[in-house]
């Protein structure tokens, strides 16, 4: 573009002078017409800004770990002439985590259509995301001037909420093997004359919390909740700590964390074992559930969470733990590695609380099973002690699907 720019420019310097020495009336046809091209192209690049459409949309607005939305990019020519030429940059996987591979897409509008193309985008980290349009570049027809639009044009870019991916868990909870003790497989005992309220039945409620009665009377399922449910016996805390890490292997840490305890919550749930989970994200959370239908509000806790708690995980253990909380279960999640931590958890076990501890690594390559120096200690006094290892995520590589683009892809005006 900048050379054929410097050509016409040039052109139009050389005829100016040798009309000025010749008075060659051929001359002054030529520099008309080179000032009749860039009359054009600016009128091309001014008519574009004043009849363009352009709106974008992601879909669905949440998703999962691991998967793809789609972005949705119309262009609308409102007018009654073709559009100027169009590059359309998007984001990537690689820009949402801080890269600049952005995706182009080219797009050439006659009167009266509206141009649209969809892209995946891989999505591998949980947390909230911007996904959408990053600049919008103008060429006119003549290809001599370059112009980007200005951000008011399109709308603003939606935000997409990435929960957390479950996995398989560390260890049991709930089930024949689960650690977790007392009560019926770990769960408080309910009393049946302590009926808090009845309500409709919602998918994933056990059929033994059926109100049968109730539902042969109004024919539809009721499920009894009991005033157990409010005083889950199993404590779940989750360390929000700053890290300390950036760029991608702090989103991998983050997510890490987030993935497990996501996986911890459903488990738990899932075998209908009750469960309370505290965290410091700012300030003060805590989430209580009991069955499966409560899953939703812990994964989009887990996916809103920032690690910025203004206060040691030691000392929030301590004070959440001095509230005569003497049996029961404990869970912990945790990057802190230290031995202030295994103190602290090993006396809780030595007092008869059956305590469970993930402890996440700070580096990809961090590759033994059990956390150094004091998971012996640990052990000794009963606590269950497992690694968890932050993954760099990648898209997969599949022959039908182009998700991450780098080069200029054409947008046909019949799409």
């Amino acid at each position: 573009m900048k050379k054929r720019l410097i050509i016409i420019a040039g052109l139009f310097i050389v005829a100016l002078i040798r009309i000025m020495y010749s008075g060659e009336s051929f001359l002054l046809w030529i520099m008309l017409l080179i000032a009749a091209v860039f009359v054009l192209s600016l009128i091309n690049v001014a008519y574009t800004i004043l009849f363009i459409k352009i709106s974008q949309t992601v879909i669905p607005e949440e998703l999962t770990g691991e998967e793809y939305g789609t972005l949705v990019i119309n262009i609308q020519n409102r007018g009654f002439l073709p559009l100027a030429h169009l590059d359309v940059w998007y984001d990537t996987f690689d820009t949402l985590i801080g890269g600049s591979e952005s995706g182009c897409v080219a797009f050439s509008v006659l009167p009266g259509q509206t141009v649209g193309v969809r892209r995946q985008i891989y999505f591998p980290y949980r947390g909230l995301y911007r996904p959408g349009i990053i600049k919008v570049e103008v060429y006119d027809i003549f290809g001599l001037l370059k112009f980007n639009l200005p951000v008011s044009v399109y709308k603003e870019k939606q935000t997409v909420t990435i929960l957390p991916k479950t996995i398989s868990p560390l260890f049991d909870i709930g089930g024949e093997n689960s650690f977790v003790g007392g009560g019926t497989d770990g769960r408080e005992e309910q009393d049946p004359h302590s009926i808090a309220e009845i309500r409709e039945f919602r998918q994933g409620d056990p059929l033994k919390r059926v109100h049968w009665k109730l539902t042969a009377r109004m024919g539809e399922l009721q499920i009894k909740e009991f005033d157990g449910a409010v005083s889950p016996n199993v404590r779940f805390f989750v360390d929000l700590s700053p890290h300390g890490l950036t760029g991608e292997e702090a989103i991998a840490f983050e997510n890490c964390v987030c993935v497990n305890a996501a996986t911890i919550c459903k488990s738990a749930l899932v075998s209908v074992t009750p469960l309370r989970m505290i965290a410091f994200s700012g300030g003060r959370a805590e989430i209580s559930g009991i069955s499966p239908p409560d899953l939703i509000q812990f994964l989009r806790f887990l996916a809103e969470a920032r690690f910025n708690s203004p206060y040691r995980f030691v000392d929030i253990l301590r004070s959440e733990l001095e509230s005569g909380f003497e049996s029961g279960n404990i869970i912990i999640i945790t990057g802190e590695h230290n031995s202030e931590l295994s103190a602290l958890t090993a006396s809780l076990a030595i007092r008869g609380l059956n305590v469970s501890l993930i402890a996440v690594s700070k580096t990809v390559s961090y590759e033994v099973q059990k956390p150094p120096e004091y998971d012996a200690g640990q052990r000794a006094a009963g606590v269950i002690t497992v690694a968890a290892v932050p993954e760099i995520l990648r898209p997969p590589v599949t022959e039908s699907t182009d998700t991450r683009i780098s080069n200029r892809e054409e947008a046909s005006s019949r799409a």
